[in-house]
C-alpha cells in the first residue's frame, strides 16, 4: 500500500475546515479479486472487481460550538461530504480531492 507523508493536509466536512482539528488521515480503497483462470490453464488468473473505500479521520476533541463535536454529532447517521486533498492548495490534478 502506498504512504504519503504530509503536512499541509486540507480536510473539509459538510464545507467546514477541520485542518487543524486532524491528528490523521487514513484513505483506504480496496478491490475484490475475481478469479477467471480457465480449463487446462497450468496458473491462476485475476482481474479486479467491485471497489469499496473508506475513510478514516482521527481528530484533536473540541467542544466548541460549531467544532468537532458539534459537526460529527449534527451529521450522525445523515450523508456528509467529506473532501480531503495533499495540500491546503486548489484541487489539480497534481493536487486531487
Amino acid at each position: 500500500m502506498a504512504k504519503l507523508i504530509a503536512q499541509d493536509y486540507n480536510i473539509t466536512i459538510g464545507g467546514s475546515d477541520f485542518s487543524s482539528s486532524l491528528a490523521a488521515v487514513t484513505i483506504d480503497i480496496t478491490s475484490e479479486e475475481q478469479e477467471t483462470t480457465a480449463f487446462g490453464s497450468a496458473w491462476r488468473t485475476r482481474i479486479g472487481g467491485l471497489k469499496d473505500a473508506s475513510v478514516s479521520l482521527d481528530f484533536h476533541q473540541d467542544f466548541a460550538s460549531g467544532s468537532v463535536d458539534e459537526t460529527l454529532w449534527n451529521n450522525l447517521g445523515g450523508t456528509v461530504a467529506i473532501v480531503a486533498k495533499p495540500t491546503s492548495g486548489s484541487a489539480t490534478a497534481s493536487n486531487p480531492s
